[in-house]
């Protein structure tokens, strides 16, 4: 064998080693992976039905998952893994959750950090200046310092994506201060708008992953007038409860068969943005449709 020859053999060698074999044959029939925290209820439930109705692996992560029987039951039924525990305001827990994840998959397409709180101890009607530092830093610890904990944690899964790899961190208008014609909700508002600009700076740190602050289409159909709560509190369904620590419990389900919820609109307009895999729009604050929303 010529010196060339061989060369070129040990190439072909060292290549079939190296890449995946999806790279060489450019088969991409496994369905891609997504992983959904905060999935127990509300609109981080309706992600991972929506997600499985499209074909995705999904893999649902909360922080109770024995607390949660309509996931547990739909994860069942449906023959998928039990949810991931995982809190993600604390770095052990999302660390052992990573290690959990990576006997599941070798790589997630996917992240949707969907978990949040709305308040702790103190309640949504509360004006700002009976709003207590700790009280901030509370919703703070899980809204935002919970999305930076989990995204630098599971990246090395999200990188060994080679399908577009995706972080959609789930936000809302009331982050918006172009939008902001009212008062309250101050903790709530103040970290969703830091959570906008945590997915700017990842985006323009990682070129390589996609990032989205995505909000509910669904709110535009609220007044914007003074966010009463009264209106508020009926588009959340029961999200302004004053007692313990408020979950992002949206109660996105369907009322009536037949009859779609808002949560399930919105979880459709996610699942169907994904699929768009728009790079030039990385950074951006968008609702479910891709329209940019004002940061």
């Amino acid at each position: 064998m010529s010196e060339e020859a061989g060369q070129e053999s040990q190439l072909r060698r060292r290549t079939s080693i190296t890449l995946p074999p999806q790279w060489l044959s450019g088969a991409t029939s496994a369905p891609k992976v997504v992983f959904i925290t905060g999935a127990s209820s509300g609109l981080g439930l309706a992600l991972v039905q929506k997600f499985f109705e499209a074909g995705y692996k999904v893999i649902a992560s909360c922080r109770n998952p024995d607390d949660s029987s309509a996931l547990g039951q739909f994860l069942k039924e449906n023959g998928l893994h039990s949810a991931v525990p995982m809190c993600v305001g604390d770095l052990d827990s999302v660390k052992a959750a990573y290690l959990a994840t990576r006997e599941l998959t070798s790589s997630i397409d996917i992240l949707i950090n969907n978990a949040g709180v709305l308040n702790f101890n103190h309640s949504p009607y509360d004006p700002v200046m009976e709003i207590s530092a700790s009280e901030m830093m509370d919703v703070y610890r899980v809204n935002v310092a919970g999305c930076l904990n989990v995204t630098q944690v599971f990246m090395p899964l999200v990188q060994a994506s080679y399908r577009h790899p995706t972080i959609l961190n789930i936000s809302s208008p009331l982050g918006s201060l172009g939008l902001n014609q009212g008062g309250y909700l101050a903790p709530y508002r103040c970290s969703k708008a830091a959570l906008n600009m945590l997915t700017k700076t990842f985006a323009s740190e990682m070129p390589s992953v996609i990032f989205l602050a995505v909000a509910p289409r669904q709110w535009d159909h609220v007044p914007r007038d003074a966010i009463s709560l009264a209106s508020y509190g009926s588009y959340c369904g029961g999200l302004g409860r004053q007692a313990g620590e408020i979950k992002q419990d949206l109660r996105y389900h369907e009322e009536a068969e037949g009859q779609d919820s808002l949560g399930c609109a919105a979880a459709q307009g996610i699942v169907e943005l994904v699929a768009k895999h728009k790079k030039e729009i990385s950074g951006s604050f968008v609702y479910t449709d891709g329209e940019l929303v004002g940061f």
